[in-house]
């Protein structure tokens, strides 16, 4: 079953945002990642996260996974990807943050999502999408610009 079949959103917020007084770049609502920029409020970024399982060996893993990375960078509001692996057992997984859920949901529909499956021969793929409620540290990482 392909990345884009498997993936679920869901949206379990209702918010409703009075600004007073306000100066551009102000945070609104540090809770739910919100802020203004040019009188405008602007959601921050959803994170997904896919962990991927597979049968092909380490190195022939990584040389696939380096030879796609150029194509992340083209992909249309991905701020980042992080790449890791769990040493216990093999598993890879990315760590995406799109500036929204509309580059999410255009991501999730595109080739490069759905080839995912196929390209690291997985045996389970297991996506996962989390809204950004705040950053420990906003003035570093992927969401510093937001």
């Amino acid at each position: 079953m392909g990345l884009s079949s498997r993936l679920q959103v869901q949206s379990r917020i209702n918010v409703t945002v009075t600004v007073l007084n306000v100066a551009a770049d102000k945070p609104l609502n540090e809770s739910l990642g919100e802020k203004i920029k040019n009188s405008e409020v602007i959601i921050m970024a959803t994170i997904l996260f896919v962990r991927v399982k597979s049968d092909v060996d380490p190195e022939e893993l990584d040389r696939r996974i380096n030879e796609r990375r150029p194509r992340f960078l083209e992909v249309p509001g991905l701020i980042q990807k992080i790449y890791a692996r769990d040493e216990a057992t093999g598993d890879t997984c990315g760590i995406y943050f799109f500036e929204s859920k509309e580059a999410l949901a255009a991501y999730r529909d595109s080739e490069l999502a759905k080839s995912i499956p196929t390209a690291y021969e997985a045996t389970d793929v297991r996506p996962e999408v989390y809204e950004v409620l705040f950053p420990l540290k906003p003035e570093i990482g992927p969401l510093k610009d937001l």
